[in-house]
């Protein structure tokens, strides 16, 4: 065979092909054909067999020289290895390619496959092993690691190549740098991915239709019509996803609009989910040409929330009529030129219908002596100051009335003035009252000028106690009776013994004066309040000796004085309050306000809003506190479970559903996690009441009371009232604030 090679010059022509043409050719046999030769070199016959063969070689001589050619021009690198000779032989031409002498750099397989990527040496074995053992062709895509560091991506042939009896010789194969295709192919799965990624993160729904017939659509649009699988609506008709009363207007939108017509891009119509639900949807239409024909691309909006909150607007604009309606104030909106444009019926009740009032300016409507009474406050509201004053106005009907006024600034987001709010409650009832309390004070105080007071005196080393009949008649003793400290002790109030007890001792020892409140629990169980003044009387050593006093049944003033107190603080608490619920524009600030209304101007030492957690401990987190707090909320750890820290008034209110009451913090055993930083704060009684709407509590207010028992029914029942229309207030601005997201 190394003759053959020799005479068909050498190196044009493979030593591997030759021997596979001698195979072919069975060239063994053709030496002795008709003076074709020997194997030993005499190989210049003529014969048939011989010219034969040597036209067959040299075709394949011709075909290799452009074979080399064809893959030079096509990147290709040619390769053989031979199994017998375990060797990798490089075609010399392949070089350039790769600028680097493949040969000498791979000269055997194991070589080759160790410059691979290491998650590609085990696949391409196993490919090599396959094709030697079953013949025919393979193809693999690996990276390959240049002696230069570079890494380049290539695409792998394979033939294997046998003899005629199937046994495996080796394999012949080629090799293309492929990096830039690799990269090429990354780049635009890249920006498919991206452009893929930027519709399906969309907010609205994207589809595509053609010919009728869904063809794309994002997972937004999926999930507004209903569909879990693209697979599920892919194919379907267009018309399905459109509701049956709109089907016919956007199929002929569609159909003029791929016409070529100019048809509305944008309108709304209704859309039907997989499950029959119609809902409302803004459609935005378009036509794009691609390569294989136009599509019908459309952008869905889902209207329903929007509609639901432009129905939740109109809805809530409704019920603010109602609610300034139901308010017993005066609730007007004038704009910066004083022209009223909003008023509620008190107001019309006061000066007349709407109508007659709405667009007309505010010295138009008052009397001259009305106007020019309110014209300065007016004056500072428009400068953007809001403003609180009392007035007597004069009004058209010839009457004067009292009343409690409120202006409050409209202003825009560059603060600039719209307008603004009035809010005027009317106050001449109690402005009567307070001049009636006042005349009923004045002939009270006169009276008891000339009253006969109850008289006592009791000795203090033996205890013993004189009592004048009207002192005896005062508290509650009968002229049978005998009378001692000791006695008088069990006649206090329970709720107030020690505290009467220590004054008591106090003053017999000189300490401090005797001049206390208490009350008395007659025989009857009547309740009486009880002023007590006395002196201290001394030996001539300075040691007291005994304790002369008066004591005075002061019930009356003291209801009439809780009355008066009771109704100021009910009068004005309610304006503030109605104030803060007009104005407050978060739902923070109105909690705060509350609180601090019902402090400042009701009169408690505290008052603290707080929110019932569904966690695990079921905590009450603060909200809005005011008063003397000096961290005493934040401390209180406060719990609705039913714990010892969760039996308190707030916890107790929460759970139940009622208010609950601490009217002595000193001895209520429910107090008992919080006595002693309340009495160190100045607290007396605690009072709490539950927050929600249609029995849903969901947090609570507290108020606490530097008084003992400050607490009566009717007190309770004005402040559970307070709280209702906390709660109501909560729910109106938490329903403002969810319109405002929306």
């Amino acid at each position: 065979m190394q003759s053959l090679y020799n005479w068909l010059g050498g190196g044009n022509i493979s030593a591997s092909n030759v021997g596979r043409l001698v195979d072919y050719l069975d060239v063994d046999r053709l030496w002795l054909v008709e003076g074709v030769g020997s194997p030993t070199g005499e190989h210049e016959g003529d014969g048939v067999y011989g010219e034969h063969a040597r036209s067959l070689i040299k075709n394949v001589v011709s075909n290799e020289i452009r074979l080399k050619l064809a893959s030079k021009a096509a990147g290709l690198a040619i390769w053989e290895y031979d199994i017998l000779r375990n060797r990798l032989s490089w075609v010399s031409e392949s070089n350039p390619l790769y600028e680097i002498d493949l040969a000498s750099t791979y000269p055997d397989l194991d070589v080759f496959i160790n410059a691979l990527a290491e998650s590609d040496r085990e696949r391409f074995s196993t490919r090599l092993k396959l094709q030697l053992a079953q013949g025919g062709h393979g193809f693999e895509e690996l990276t390959i690691n240049l002696p230069d560091g570079s890494a380049r991506n290539i695409a792998v042939w394979l033939t294997a190549n046998k003899d005629a009896t199937g046994r495996p010789l080796g394999i012949t194969g080629a090799i293309q740098d492929i990096t830039e295709r690799v990269k090429n192919q990354e780049a635009l799965s890249e920006s498919e991915r991206r452009l893929r990624s930027l519709v399906e993160s969309c907010p609205f729904g994207v589809g595509m239709a053609r010919n009728g017939k869904v063809i794309f659509a994002n997972q937004a649009c999926l999930d507004m019509l209903g569909f879990k699988n693209p697979s599920e609506l892919y194919g379907r008709p267009l018309t399905e996803a459109i509701a049956p009363g709109s089907r016919d207007e956007v199929m002929d939108l569609s159909s003029r609009r791929l016409a070529g017509e100019s048809v509305p891009s944008s309108y709304e119509t209704e859309g039907i989910r997989r499950d029959g639900e119609i809902f409302p949807v803004q459609l935005d239409a378009t036509i794009l040409q691609f390569p294989d024909g136009p599509v019908n691309v459309g952008f869905f909006t889902d209207l329903t929330e929007r509609k639901r909150a432009e129905s939740a607007l109109r809805e809530s604009e409704e019920q603010l009529r109602l609610i300034t309606n139901s308010l017993p104030a005066l609730i007007a909106y004038v704009d910066s030129e004083l022209q009223y444009q909003f008023i509620n019926e008190e107001y019309e009740r006061w000066y007349g219908p709407d109508h007659a009032l709405k667009g007309k300016r505010v010295d138009e409507v008052m009397t001259p002596e009305g106007y020019q009474a309110v014209l300065p406050h007016i004056q500072r509201v428009l400068s953007g100051e809001t403003v609180h004053f009392d007035s007597a106005i004069p009004y058209p009907d010839g009457s004067s009335r009292y009343v409690q006024v409120t202006y409050v600034p409209d202003k825009t987001p560059d603060e600039g003035l719209k307008g603004f709010f009035a809010l005027a409650n009317d106050i001449t009832e109690r402005k009567k009252m307070e001049q009636a309390i006042s005349a009923k004070e004045a002939q009270l105080r006169k009276a008891q000028e000339i009253a006969l007071l109850g008289k006592w005196q009791v000795d203090i080393n033996s205890r013993q106690c004189i009592l004048s009949d009207s002192a005896k008649q005062i508290l509650g003793f009968s002229n049978s009776e005998e009378h001692s400290p000791d006695i008088m002790y069990n006649l206090v109030h329970p709720e107030g013994r020690d505290r009467w007890a220590q004054a008591f001792e106090n003053a017999a020892t000189g300490l401090e004066d005797y001049d206390v409140n208490y009350r008395v629990l007659g025989h009857d169980g009547d309740v009486r309040h009880i002023l007590a003044r006395a002196d201290l009387a001394r030996d001539d050593d300075g040691k007291p000796v005994s304790m002369f006093g008066i004591v005075q049944d002061v019930t009356e003033q003291k209801n009439r004085e809780n009355r008066l107190r009771d109704l100021n603080r009910t009068y004005e608490m309610l304006s503030q309050c109605n104030k803060s619920m007009i104005r407050a524009l978060t739902e923070e600030q109105m909690l705060n306000e509350f609180c601090h209304h019902i402090v400042e101007t009701g009169g408690y030492r505290m008052a603290w809003v707080g929110c019932a957690q569904n966690d695990e401990n079921k905590t009450i987190n603060p909200m809005a506190v005011a008063g003397i707090d000096a961290g005493f909320v934040k401390n209180a750890m406060l719990t609705w479970a039913d714990t010892p820290r969760g039996r308190g008034p707030g916890g107790t209110a929460i759970r139940t559903g009622t208010p609950a009451i601490i009217r002595d913090v000193h001895s209520d055993p429910a107090f008992e996690p919080w006595r002693n930083d309340a009495i160190e704060r100045g607290f007396g009684s605690v009072c709490a009441f539950p927050l929600g709407e249609n029995g849903d509590v969901c947090g609570v207010l507290l108020i606490y009371s530097k008084d003992v028992d400050a607490f009566d029914s009717e007190e309770v029942q004005l402040l559970e009232n307070l709280a209702e229309d906390l709660s109501y207030s909560v729910h109106a601005q938490r329903a403002r604030a969810d319109r405002d997201k929306a």
